[in-house]
């Protein structure tokens, strides 16, 4: 074997070296699993973005919880407020009579005023109700709309405190749905009073 003939066949077994390990290398890269390793990322993506989303869902339901929970506890108090109240209802008689007041409704707005309530009153719905001798029972119907309850309620224990004879007839609450101030506090409260009959 001449020397030509054993470098030819060096150099043939060091190009076939080169080429088995280009040929080895492809065949690496075509058996490493990188569709795995890029399925495991974007599922771990995924995963991050759902557990993001979830922890903006907790914090926005439990928002939820804590004002539902202040909401129940002012139905409380106001459940509290209108036993207070409805005790100091009479049974239809007159059992304190006052004198007329001419002013009666610009009271009630400075009231509303003092208790919070920012809207101005709307005109009560008047009417007579009852007579006795010497006496009328007059009676003033409110229906007000505010997202404070507390202030509502405000304006109708100052109404029959500050006011001579003023007493709650009747009262209805109720949460307002599906209007502008959805979610507000709608009161309706019917004031009597007995007044010294003028004629």
């Amino acid at each position: 074997m001449s020397d030509h003939q054993a470098g030819t066949r060096a150099q043939l077994d060091e190009d076939g070296r080169y080429a088995l390990a280009a040929g080895a290398q492809a065949t690496a890269r075509r058996n490493k699993p990188r569709w795995m390793v890029q399925l495991a990322t974007l599922t771990l993506a995924i995963a991050g973005i759902v557990l993001i989303i979830g922890i903006g869902a907790q914090g926005k339901a439990k928002a939820q919880a804590q004002r539902e929970t202040r909401s129940m506890q002012e139905i409380r108090d106001a459940i509290d407020e209108l036993d207070v109240l409805s005790a100091t209802q009479d049974d239809g008689g007159p059992t304190l009579i006052g004198d007329f007041l001419p002013n009666l409704l610009s009271t009630m707005e400075t009231l509303a005023r003092r208790a919070g309530i920012e809207e101005r009153l709307p005109t009560p719905r008047e009417s007579t109700s009852d007579t006795a001798p010497g006496a009328v029972a007059k009676r003033y119907d409110y229906t007000l709309t505010s997202v404070h309850l507390d202030r509502l309620l405000e304006f109708v224990q100052l109404a029959t405190e500050r006011i001579d004879a003023m007493q709650v007839y009747s009262l209805r609450l109720r949460i307002t749905r599906g209007r502008q101030q959805d979610g507000a506090w709608e009161l309706n409260v019917v004031f009597q009073r007995w007044e010294r009959d003028e004629a």
